[in-house]
């Protein structure tokens, strides 16, 4: 009976995952590594013998954002973070490798995204966003957030930042608060919900985090590479809200 019943749960397991694939694809590939092989830490390197087989690996690993298969030698290999930046990452040239980022969870449909007034959808990524140019405080900027049944911003990984990248790209005025408030006493970064913050993108060639006093907020500077940098309290910036 023991053997049935856990059979009778890994054939759920895997129709779940196997749905949850054909939703969002083994994966959303970043073509900037075609061809390139990462030579980072990675969680796992394996052999396996399809590109469905290592998504599902990733899948399975709750510490795995992405990985990388290269279909000649069949090696999958699983990360931890999420690479956006060829420039600034370890690799070397290496004909067959592809780079994949996992969607554990699509939380919104574009037909429910679209319902809402001023949002627009990137599929893939399930990414249901309206930009303000409006300049705007920080509170000032949750509460209109809030307005739209929304939230700023929360940028947790790579793929988040990379897709307010795009995002951004066809703005003129590229200067976004994301969500992000400094306890000061702890020197620690938590989002709106108080959880810590654990990814950043900051802008390290020119001294970012400054720390300055009153310096608290965080914002994305398309006009610093899109690289994160701590602002006052005072100041005013656009906003991107997001339906989760």
């Amino acid at each position: 009976m023991d053997v049935l019943h856990n059979f009778v749960l890994f054939f759920l397991h895997i129709q779940y995952v196997v749905c949850l694939l054909l939703r969002t694809g083994v994966g959303l590939k970043n073509t900037e590594f075609t061809d390139f092989k990462i030579t980072e830490q990675h969680l796992n390197a394996v052999v396996r013998p399809c590109l469905i087989s290592c998504s599902v690996l990733c899948f399975e690993n709750t510490n795995c954002l992405s990985f990388s298969y290269n279909r000649k030698t069949q090696e999958c290999q699983l990360w931890e973070d999420d690479f956006i930046d060829i420039g600034i990452t370890r690799s070397s040239p290496d004909v067959g490798w592809r780079y994949y980022y996992i969607i554990r969870e699509c939380r919104i449909a574009r037909e429910i995204c679209q319902l809402n007034s001023g949002f627009s959808y990137i599929p893939g990524v399930c990414f249901c966003y309206r930009y303000e140019s409006t300049k705007l405080l920080y509170q000032d900027s949750v509460d209109m957030c809030a307005s739209y049944n929304s939230y700023l911003a929360k940028v947790d990984r790579g793929l988040v930042q990379l897709t307010l990248e795009q995002i951004l790209a066809s703005v003129i005025d590229g200067e976004v608060r994301i969500q992000g408030v400094l306890n000061s006493g702890a020197a620690t970064w938590r989002y709106d919900n108080n959880d810590l913050i654990t990814y950043f993108n900051w802008n390290k060639q020119n001294g970012q985090p400054s720390l300055n006093a009153n310096e608290k907020y965080l914002l994305i500077r398309k006009s610093r590479d899109y690289r994160w940098h701590d602002i006052y309290t005072y100041e005013k910036y656009g906003v991107v809200c997001h339906i989760t």
